[in-house]
This record gives C-alpha cells, sequence and structure tokens, in this order.
C-alpha cells in the first residue's frame, strides 16, 4: 500500500468488503497496511468513480461520502485518513513504513504481530500481492509482496487471514487455482476463500473456529457489492 493510493476504486471496494466482514462476523480486525514509500508512478489514479454518485454509492454510501469529501478536501492522501474515520469499527491498524532489507522487515512483522495479539483477522495490504519467485526475501522490491513465512506465523497464531493480491497477467481463473492450492499446501488449511474484483483478489484463510461466524459474509458481499466483488469458496470437505 502507499498513501498515494488512498481512495482509488481499489480501495472502495477494499474497505467495503472490510466493513461487511466486520459487521457480518463480528471479529476483530488488524490492518497491516504494507506501507512503502510513494513513487512517481499513475499507479491509485482510478478516482472517476467519486463523480459518478448513483452508480457507485449505493455500495457503502459512509465510505463513499467519506472517500468524496476527502478528494474534495484537498488534503494530501494518506491511510490515516481512513484510520481516523471510524467506519471499522473494534479494529487495529499498523502504518510503519515497510522496508526491504530482512532485518528492517523482521523487526517490522515483530512488532505488527505484537500489535494484532487480540486481533481475530488480519489483513495485510501489499503493493503487489504474495511473493513470487523472482524476489526474494530481503532482497529490492521485497516490502511490495508479503511472504509465505510471515502468513503461515500469522495462521498458526489462530488468526483468520486476508490478502490483498494484483491480478498478474494470467489467465485468472489458472492463478487463483494455482494460489488455492499453494496457499492450501503452505499454510495447511481447507477453508480458503476469494473475492474477485476488476483488478484485484482477495485472499481468505479461514481459522476452523471462525467458520460460523463467516457464514453470512458471501451472502452479504454478494447482495450488497453485486458486480463488484464476487465470492467463490474453495473448502476442501475432505
Amino acid at each position: 500500500m502507499k498513501d498515494q493510493y488512498f481512495g482509488d476504486v481499489n480501495d472502495y471496494r477494499k474497505y467495503g468488503l472490510l466493513h461487511v466482514l466486520a459487521e457480518v462476523s463480528g471479529l476483530s480486525v488488524g490492518v497491516c497496511w504494507m506501507l512503502t514509500a510513494p513513487d512517481d508512478s499513475a499507479d491509485g489514479a482510478k478516482r472517476k468513480y467519486l463523480q459518478a454518485r448513483e452508480m457507485w454509492r449505493h455500495f457503502d454510501p459512509d465510505l463513499f461520502d467519506h472517500l468524496k469529501q476527502a478528494e474534495e478536501g484537498g488534503e494530501p492522501r494518506a491511510v490515516c485518513r481512513y484510520e481516523q474515520c471510524g467506519l471499522l469499527p473494534n479494529a487495529r491498524f499498523y502504518s510503519a513504513l515497510l522496508q526491504d532489507p530482512a532485518e528492517d522487515r523482521q523487526r517490522y512483522f515483530e512488532a505488527c504481530f505484537a500489535e494484532f495479539e487480540s486481533c481475530d483477522v488480519v489483513f495485510f495490504d501489499p503493493d503487489n500481492g504474495v511473493e513470487v519467485k523472482s524476489v526474494t526475501y530481503g532482497g529490492k522490491r521485497s516490502s511490495k509482496f508479503v511472504f509465505w513465512r510471515e502468513l503461515a506465523a500469522t495462521y498458526e497464531n489462530g488468526k483468520s487471514l486476508i490478502v490483498y493480491q494484483h491480478f498478474p497477467r494470467i489467465e485468472r481463473r489458472r492463478f487463483i487455482a494455482s494460489l488455492v492450492d499453494e496457499t492450501r499446501a503452505r499454510l495447511n488449511s481447507r477453508h480458503i476463500d476469494t473475492f474477485s474484483t476488476p483488478h484485484v483478489l482477495f485472499l481468505f484463510v479461514v481459522q476452523p473456529h471462525h467458520l460460523a461466524l463467516f457464514a453470512d459474509v458471501h451472502s452479504c458481499l454478494q447482495a450488497r457489492w453485486k458486480g463488484e466483488i464476487t465470492p467463490q469458496a474453495h473448502w476442501d470437505s475432505a
């Protein structure tokens, strides 16, 4: 995540999904922004939806109004504006800047895990998504990814997981199937959901003791965000 992305259409869907999860399940959420330094790219510029009130506001009216007000207020874009709005109840946020070097990263996640000790669900918001073979832990650009070791440590600590994942330039169904298979193998979890949007996939890894609380999340997302967030369960019934 970068502050410059705040308020774009992917943020709107992301926050909307978190709102449904928290409202329907009642679980507490820790938001690990995995905040990285700004750059000169045009990423995060998808904000035309804020000018199409009739088309977009009904998905999450309070959130839409907050993001539109933030856009029109002229203040710098920053994730702290979401932290302070009070729209995600019973949440904690970790917004330190994540660096590439391995030692810095280890300290970052030690502090993050301590901050979220009392949370039920941890949401990881990397720039790109889950680690790829071409980027090593602690190497250049590694701050753009969450690594399996961090997801495993969180899941082993009894937390359910949500991961923000940009779609790579391969066929989407094949990518989702591959990611689900690897998640199942790496985390030894049989309860995996994915939520697809036009640009981004959200990966959910659900703890067994949270299953009953997740029962209505799918139906609520389908009803409230129809056409924008599409859920699919990948639960292994074995």
